[in-house]
């Protein structure tokens, strides 16, 4: 698993089929440049800062557990 945020090393996990969840702020676009790759979650937060892990390591273990239905979500997906 690779967790990141908008970053090459995040991008060629991805790419390589690594099961990755790429964390975006608000000034990041999802649609433009989320990583690539049947494996890639993209979660968009208002505020990196206060994403608690537990909530994102949660979130990860569900959208893996199914197949890929859309690949960008939002913090509010956390709930």
């Amino acid at each position: 698993f690779t967790f990141g945020n908008d970053t090459g090393p995040t991008h060629i996990a991805a790419a390589t089929g690594c099961p990755t969840l790429a964390l975006f702020s608000p000034f990041s676009i999802m649609e433009k440049h989320a990583p690539q790759g049947e494996s890639a979650r993209v979660l968009q937060t208002k505020n990196l800062q206060t994403l608690k892990p537990e909530k994102v390591l949660k979130f990860f273990g569900r959208v893996t557990q199914r197949p890929k239905k859309a690949p960008f979500y939002t913090e509010s997906a956390l709930f």
